[in-house]
């Protein structure tokens, strides 16, 4: 019905009574359907901010993405977490195949692809030219938008395909609904309880009706291991039944690589000032209930605690990859003190949070705390090297990096233009922080000081 329908429909609300408190509840429901506020005042050129700091800041966003691969560990174990890795190329040129419109060759998701159109292809096929997910929906004519705010969409939205996040994204999603898919069939084969599916949605219920039908809708391998499975042969699989697996599984994938559905994000999300100063943080926010929430209540607080420990682990070596690469394009001179800043403890420590969602806020306090003590004399900004200023925060940026990113952005815009300063105009551009283009910039900012 799109926005307009919906306006429609909130002033038939008002009209036949409806509280102000149904109200405001239709309003925060239609924003997340819309992925925009809706029901109070737009400002356009925050929407404009907010994109360009995400063109400018998130080139590095794939290495970030591909850590969530450690939110499989209390769901699916440690098996699984591995399996799914190895898996990660053919993965990526399966969704490849179905991006152009071919048929998935994946036996096992077939019935999941027909239900819902290509689990995982979200970004694919919802997100138009200047589209971008996670920040919000346009719902009239582009030629309603202005050359501007045209040209940051375009940028914004390239930068999440030339960075690799939205490809691994959807990589990452069919891969966790594979493995959600077998460890369902298997605890169903077993007849035994499991809380962590029992959370996803496959109740026991659910799993009885698969085990009834576990002969005519699935195929295993010599070594007892699911290679196949077709959701519409069986007879206790009802159509019901059929679509409520369907629906617990792309939750439960979606729940693992920190993926965020209608009604689990707050009022904040939906206003223009708390989507422009929550910037960068809107993850962080929802993994709150999303991941430690959810694993606190699942596993205790010890248990969970041990959980996050092997998650951040687990993105150490993403981080020392990052630093690495980044190091690479650094003058040798320069490049042995890059190395001991960005792979002393305290920033290996700092960067695992930010890989590690299981974190939940964290990192972001520890920001705050960071940004503080080094606009007061302290050398914690130093010490936690790139992991405190890869998202633009620095030292001398207590509002702009930490508070708000994009006030960091147009304070390094401003310098760039009217105080003479290359280096921060360049740093600013969609994309520049690319891994394949900051290489670039350093040498371009090093020639500059040799000069």
């Amino acid at each position: 019905m799109g926005k307009k329908g919906l306006d429609v429909l909130k002033k038939a609300m008002i009209a036949s009574g409806s509280t102000p408190k149904e109200v405001a509840a239709f309003d925060q429901i239609a924003a997340e359907f819309l992925n925009t506020p809706f029901g109070g005042s737009r400002h356009q050129w925050m929407d404009n901010l907010r994109l360009a700091t995400s063109a400018s800041r998130l080139g590095g966003m794939a290495f970030t993405q591909f850590a969530e691969f450690g939110n499989a560990i209390p769901a699916l174990g440690v098996q699984a977490a591995f399996r799914a890795i190895k898996s990660m190329p053919r993965m990526m040129k399966e969704v490849r195949e179905v991006a152009t419109g071919h048929a998935a060759p994946n036996d096992l998701l077939r019935s999941l692809d027909q239900m819902g159109g290509g689990i995982g292809m979200d970004d694919y096929w919802m997100t138009r030219m200047f589209d971008v997910r996670d920040n919000e929906v346009e719902l009239y004519n582009g030629s309603d938008l202005g050359i501007l705010t045209r040209a940051v969409r375009a940028g914004a939205h390239g930068n999440m395909i030339l960075s690799g996040h939205r490809m691994i994204l959807a990589a990452q999603t069919r891969l966790m609904a594979e493995e959600v898919l077998r460890k369902a069939v298997k605890i169903a084969r077993s007849g035994k309880d499991d809380m962590a599916l029992d959370d996803i949605g496959i109740h026991p219920q659910l799993r009885e009706a698969l085990r009834a039908d576990i002969d005519q809708i699935a195929t295993f391998d010599s070594k007892g291991n699911l290679t196949g499975l077709d959701l519409f042969k069986g007879k206790a699989m009802t159509p019901e039944l059929v679509n409520e697996l369907v629906q617990s599984v792309e939750r439960g994938a979606g729940q693992i690589i920190q993926r965020t559905f209608t009604g689990e994000t707050g009022k904040w999300a939906h206003s223009d000032w708390m989507k422009l100063l929550a910037q960068f943080r809107t993850f962080s926010i929802t993994a709150v209930e999303k991941q430690w929430g959810r694993n606190a209540r699942n596993y205790g607080a010890m248990k969970s605690f041990m959980y996050l420990m092997a998650a951040m682990s687990f993105a150490a070596p993403i981080h020392m990859a990052r630093v690495g690469i980044r190091a690479a394009s650094i003058e040798e001179s320069k490049r042995e003190a890059y190395l001991e800043d960005n792979l002393a403890p305290l920033a290996i420590t700092r960067a695992t949070l930010n890989y590690a969602s299981m974190a939940g806020l964290s990192g972001d306090i520890m920001d705050l705390g960071v940004g503080t003590f080094s606009n007061y004399g302290g050398d914690w900004g130093e010490a936690l090297g790139e992991s405190y200023g890869i998202r633009g925060k620095r030292s001398d940026q207590l509002l702009g990096g930490v508070v708000a990113p994009g006030a960091g952005l147009a304070q390094d815009t401003f310098s760039g233009v009217f105080n003479g300063d290359p280096h921060k105009l360049i740093r600013s551009l969609p994309g520049s922080n690319l891994p394949y283009v900051t290489p670039f910039i350093t040498a371009l900012r090093e020639i500059g000081d040799e000069e």
